[in-house]
């Protein structure tokens, strides 16, 4: 029987960009602020909540909530690694198929267990089984916050990572590893535009007025 689920980012253009979202899929935005990650959670989960898919928010920062008044599990990082790691994987086991998932931006697991080994081993360990179950999930992760070996195995296990920064009042986006998709997509970094568009940039005048996008761009 084929399902009929069909995961968004809740961005149409953004989908596009990306070549499409798929069951299994496991995003991670590597953000600079926790409001960028939060600017898009939301049209993620508004378009999950829309088409009746059950959503869950796994809230164990000490951040603000990126979400309100949806499914929320309240993991307990400071029990620690072990115990946390069965908290998450008993309610995505219970929750089963074609879930889709929230997290909170995972730096706060590294800076609570004083280990970013064990922030990669916690994304080794719950992204296969994610991936197994087809559902959807979002995570955030701060950049620069942590050592190149537990970026390289985050970036390893899943599907997209795509870096999130802020530019004179705008957000762009550039994709740096888009796992099964267009090659095309890679490095090349969109502008998040009024009416949700995500034109790539492609000018170089454009990219030298903006000191965060010329140093990302290969001009």
């Amino acid at each position: 029987m084929t399902s009929s689920f069909q995961p968004t980012t809740g961005l149409r253009d953004l989908d596009k960009v990306l070549s499409g979202v798929s069951p299994g899929d496991n995003i991670v935005w590597q953000i600079e602020a926790l409001e960028n990650y939060e600017a898009l959670v939301r049209p993620y989960a508004a378009a999950a909540l829309a088409a009746q898919r059950r959503l869950i928010y796994f809230r164990f920062a000490d951040h603000p909530p990126l979400l309100d008044g949806v499914e929320t599990h309240h993991p307990d990082a400071r029990s620690g690694f072990e115990s946390f790691v069965d908290q998450v994987h008993s309610v995505i086991e219970a929750a089963g198929r074609e879930t889709i998932y929230v997290f909170d931006c995972l730096s706060h697991l590294a800076d609570t267990w004083h280990s970013d080994r064990m922030l990669g081993n916690f994304f080794r360990l719950t992204c296969p089984r994610l991936l197994d179950l087809e559902t959807v999930t979002y995570f955030g992760v701060f950049r620069n916050r942590h050592a190149r070996s537990a970026i390289g195995v985050i970036t390893a296990t899943t599907q997209f990572l795509i870096d999130v920064f802020a530019c004179r009042g705008k957000l762009y986006l550039r994709p740096i590893k888009v796992q099964h998709r267009s090659a095309a997509a890679m490095d090349l970094i969109h502008a998040w535009e009024p009416g949700d568009r995500f034109p790539p940039v492609r000018s170089r005048v454009r990219a030298l007025a903006c000191p965060a996008v010329a140093s990302r761009m290969r001009l």
